[in-house]
């Protein structure tokens, strides 16, 4: 009996040994959240005054519960250099293609 017990003591002792030390925690690495503008800056010598270029406001890794309920966010620019000729709004949280 007492040779029973040692060996059902020695398996469990076994199989806490390998689940704690050999497998890998599966902890998931939260990413934050990221609003960007792209491209960062736009370095071009033909645009010349009168040119129009396209800035994207774009935001990564929203998570998908709670997810985003809202998005705001302000653009600054030098107005005497520039002029904010239009805007549009298309938002697509579930695009997952990569650029």
């Amino acid at each position: 009996m007492r040779k029973t017990i040692n060996k059902k003591l020695l398996t469990v002792l076994a199989i806490l040994f390998l689940g704690i030390f050999v497998m890998p925690p599966q902890t998931a690495i939260a990413q934050q959240t990221k609003l960007y503008v792209d491209p960062p800056e736009i370095i071009d010598e033909a645009l010349v005054p009168d040119s129009t270029f396209t800035i994207d406001v774009k935001i990564e890794n929203v998570p998908a519960d709670p997810g985003a309920v809202g998005i705001e966010f302000q653009l600054y620019w030098d107005a005497s250099i520039l002029e904010g000729v239009s805007v549009g709004s298309r938002l697509n949280l579930y695009d997952r293609r990569e650029d």
